[in-house]
């Protein structure tokens, strides 16, 4: 413990709440911030995100209510206003608020492609009393109107539009997901062994699509983490619940390659930028060699 008079104690403690709050301990970081709040700090615009972070991995565990994102619109810093708005938008989708989400991203958030995703997303937590076909129907209308509003759909709308037909057992059997699987991962979805563009063994280029819709989507880079994983484990919960357990071990297979693929790129990486500040350092402090001056 640090005596109240120790000339560094503020220090400590900053230093402190900020280790605390970026290793996740929320509540022992909260505690940290009171001793400091008390001694008359003023956060820093780095401290304001942390303070956000936390209060953020606090709402994430409840539904909470349009009333409770205004409160913590009007409280919250300037600094951290734009993950504030992602916050704001995920929150109330999750909690069913439609009407909500509607009228936020119009008042408030930018129209970005992850605006655009969420409002989409809000039509499969609202329709809580939808299933199957009036569910579809509902989100592709949904679709419809974001289009119309200029969105141009991604590899996350794919991934949105997967979640609600994989709902729809009656439409979706194990035999059709299979078709379905090996036809998207043919666009360039990692963890597939080299040269395999049908890890079911489907004759998906000689069968008509099952893409439909999703095929214009299916552009651009594919982000392990945001595109990737999250379509792995959807399939896999559907092929659990289909009963076709071999199928689910499949994904799960590839998923685990796709994953040390990920991580063996984030390793290397790593050390690209290693080498890159060293030799900057190493640059600097050499300077310019006599030896390098022509005469």
């Amino acid at each position: 413990m640090i005596p109240p008079t120790h000339p560094n104690r503020l220090v400590v403690h900053r230093l402190l709440f900020h280790y605390l709050a970026s290793a996740g301990a929320r509540t022992l970081a909260r505690t940290v911030w009171e001793e400091v709040r008390q001694a008359g700090h003023k956060p820093t615009t780095r401290e304001s995100l942390l303070l956000l972070d936390i209060k953020i991995g606090r709402l994430k565990r409840k539904r909470v209510s349009p009333s409770a994102v205004k409160a913590l619109m009007r409280k919250e810093p300037k600094a951290g206003v734009q993950r504030l708005y992602s916050l704001a938008l995920r929150l109330l989708a999750r909690g069913g608020q439609s009407y909500g989400v509607n009228k936020f991203t119009r008042r408030f958030s930018p129209r970005t492609s992850s605006a655009f995703n969420t409002l989409l997303h809000s039509r499969l937590a609202s329709s809580r009393s939808k299933r199957n076909a009036r569910q579809v129907k509902a989100v592709f209308a949904k679709l419809n109107a974001l289009i119309s509003e200029k969105f141009i759909p991604d590899r996350v709308t794919v991934n949105v539009l997967l979640k609600c037909l994989l709902r729809w057992p009656a439409v979706t059997s194990s035999t059709k997901l299979r078709l379905l699987f090996d036809q998207l991962v043919s666009s360039g979805y990692p963890g597939v062994v080299p040269g395999e563009t049908a890890p079911f063994g489907t004759q998906w280029e000689a069968t008509p699509s099952q893409l439909g819709l999703l095929r214009p989507m299916l552009t651009g880079e594919v982000s392990f983490r945001r595109h990737a994983k999250p379509m792995y484990l959807m399939f896999i919960k559907a092929f659990y619940l289909r009963g076709d357990r071999s199928a689910a071990k499949k994904v799960i297979g590839i998923l685990k390659a796709a994953e040390l693929e990920e991580k063996e790129r984030d390793v290397a990486e790593a050390a690209a930028r290693r080498r890159t500040r060293t030799q900057g350092r190493a640059g600097g402090s050499l300077g310019v060699l006599p030896s390098d001056i022509e005469c």
